[in-house]
């Protein structure tokens, strides 16, 4: 197994050591890759007030972030060492 792969591993686990957490994932309250396979990785969120601008819309903004870390987090199951 990739060192890639292990560091999902790590990440699905929750116990990602602080000083290796990106730090945009704990200032934007992003969740942890829940679980994966090749090819495919697994995030559940729940919308939070705090994600919301008004009217019961989400921050678009927010969304991208979250589909730009969920990409490269796919990413990472297909890379090799």
């Amino acid at each position: 197994m990739s060192d890639w792969k292990s560091m999902l591993d790590i990440a699905v686990s929750g116990n990602v050591p602080e000083d290796k957490l990106a730090p945009y994932i704990n200032f934007l309250s992003l969740p942890m890759v829940s679980r994966w396979h090749d090819k495919s990785i697994y995030i559940d969120w729940q919308a939070t007030a705090e994600a919301h601008q008004g009217s019961g819309v989400v921050f678009g903004g927010y969304i991208s972030a979250l589909a730009d870390y969920a990409a490269g987090s796919a990413m990472l199951t297909i890379l090799e060492e």
